[in-house]
């Protein structure tokens, strides 16, 4: 698989090569520890699906980059080619066309539902912010790339208006027409002031997209997920240090999740998964009467508030039980969750990390 992507910057070649190697600015660019040196072209940071781009340098030059990537077993290739584009117009404002090559990219690399869309994503990305370096002389909010990759992209913004503001910019079309400039698809979620979720339909596969408001100090505004706790409820090995020792799960729609506890086992699925915002789990207990396959639903939700997030914690269900056991059932969970020590016990190993 190959693909490529391009974009029209306002600077000359020689300042785009420079913003491509010098170890200060593109630490200041791109979020990247990076390795330039006459055999090595390596970058990692939050700004790439690996963690890491690059590998041996091939071939440097005033035109411009080649170097490899390792993914996975195979090793990939990477040019970048920088073409002055002289503005006869406007003098003395030469441009550089910032053309990427990727080739010898493995499908099966990473688990992405889509992989050549995510990939020409992730380089698209990566030449905005190169672009925003150049032009404006500031680093763009950076983008992250999260697992799985191809299905999670995220970026924090703070903006000088208060939250009524910019729910008031998202929520009227006349206004989200005038800076989104694309159409968005059904409302899927919202919260007043807070959330909203839409359907993104402008090019297929369909997506979706996410906004998350949090008030600043101020009279400004963060679009920004919880970011902290989020770890901690959404992975096995998080969920291990607070939730159940032995539980065993992966945060994909569909996969199955296990555990033992107080001599019986417990047993589910995952079915929603809204990144930093959202975990809900199918939820049953062996041999205990309960019909199938899982009747009770375990949600986890995290809400920003103030400097911190508040954890939601719901079980819900308990109608589908047998009406002789529903109501103790229901009882020793919510005497589990009220009196236990896992939500001690979640605020402590987040509030450490």
């Amino acid at each position: 698989m190959e693909v490529r992507a391009s974009r029209l910057i306002a600077a000359v070649p020689e300042r785009v090569l420079l913003a491509l190697t010098d170890l200060t600015q593109l630490a200041r660019w791109c979020g990247a520890e990076a390795e330039v040196t006459a055999s090595h072209y390596r970058l990692r940071g939050e700004s790439f699906p690996t963690g890491v781009l690059g590998g041996r340098l091939l071939e440097r030059s005033e035109r411009g980059l080649r170097f490899e990537w390792p993914l996975g077993t195979r090793v990939s290739t990477v040019e970048i080619t920088l073409e002055p584009v002289p503005q006869v117009d406007n003098p003395p404002a030469d441009f550089t066309r910032v053309a990427v090559h990727h080739r010898g990219i493995p499908a099966d690399v990473l688990p992405a539902r889509w992989p050549e869309e995510s990939w020409q994503c992730m380089w698209a990305l990566w030449l905005r912010l190169l672009q925003g370096w150049l032009e404006r002389a500031e680093a763009l909010p950076r983008f992250s790339f999260r697992p799985p990759f191809g299905a999670v992209v995220e970026r924090a913004v703070e903006i000088d208006a208060p939250p009524d503001r910019v729910w008031s910019a998202l929520v009227d079309p006349a206004v989200r027409e005038r800076w989104l400039t694309v159409p968005l698809g059904k409302e899927l979620r919202r919260e007043e002031g807070r959330l909203l979720v839409c359907a993104f339909e402008l090019e297929q596969p369909a997506t979706t997209v996410t906004w998350r408001l949090e008030a600043l100090p101020g009279g400004r505004t963060r679009v920004t997920p919880p970011e902290r706790v989020w770890p901690h409820v959404s992975t096995q090995e998080g969920l291990r240090r607070w939730f159940a020792g032995n539980i065993r799960i992966r945060p994909e729609v569909g996969s199955p999740v296990a555990l033992g506890a107080h001599g019986g086992r417990l047993r589910g699925r995952v079915l929603e998964v809204f990144p930093r915002q959202l975990l809900r789990l199918s939820w049953t207990e062996e041999g205990a009467g309960w019909p199938e396959p899982e009747p009770l639903i375990i949600t986890i939700e995290l809400v920003p508030e103030g400097r911190g997030t508040r954890v939601y914690i719901t079980h819900s269900g308990f109608e589908n039980l047998p009406v002789a056991i529903r109501q103790k059932e229901f009882d020793s969970y919510r005497r589990g969750w009220a009196d236990g020590d896992s939500l001690p016990a979640l605020k402590e190993v987040a509030a450490s990390a």
